[in-house]
């Protein structure tokens, strides 16, 4: 019978600057791994997925979404984009869900929150290091 020790660790997929997530125990358990996973690839292959997903599946076909809001919704969102400086005209061009993604980072950067600061970018960035026990904190 196999035994192994499995670990789970939650991340964050953007952070301010000011955070401290990473810790030496962190390290050492990933430079023992045998595998590591993570929940989505966000390397440059799977930008390059998501990409292609929202070329092919990320514009509007069918009756227009923002034709859909009240009166209240469609200021809500305007009033949103318009404080993010986002076109109103690129949101309708989009389908709901790629339209909110957009809004959701925009506003995630307004508050000092950063994709490239993310838990999984950093990690999968720097563990090849980590492995090789050669990366600082």
């Amino acid at each position: 019978m196999r035994t192994g020790r499995i670990w789970l660790f939650g991340s964050v997929h953007v952070l301010p600057e000011d955070v401290t997530w990473r810790t030496s125990a962190l390290d050492q358990i990933v430079a023992k791994a045998t595998k590591v996973y993570f929940e989505a690839d966000i390397g440059v292959l799977g930008q390059m997925s998501i990409m292609a997903k929202m070329l092919t599946g990320g514009f509007k076909t069918a009756q227009p979404w923002m034709d859909r809001l009240t009166y209240l919704q469609h200021a809500e969102v305007e009033s949103l984009a318009k404080s993010l400086n986002v076109p109103m005209a690129q949101l309708a061009g989009f389908d709901p869900w790629l339209a909110e993604s957009i809004l959701e980072e925009k506003s995630m950067e307004k508050l000092g929150y950063q994709p490239a600061l993310g838990v999984d970018t950093l990690l999968q960035a720097i563990l090849p290091r980590i492995r090789r026990g050669i990366s600082k904190r």
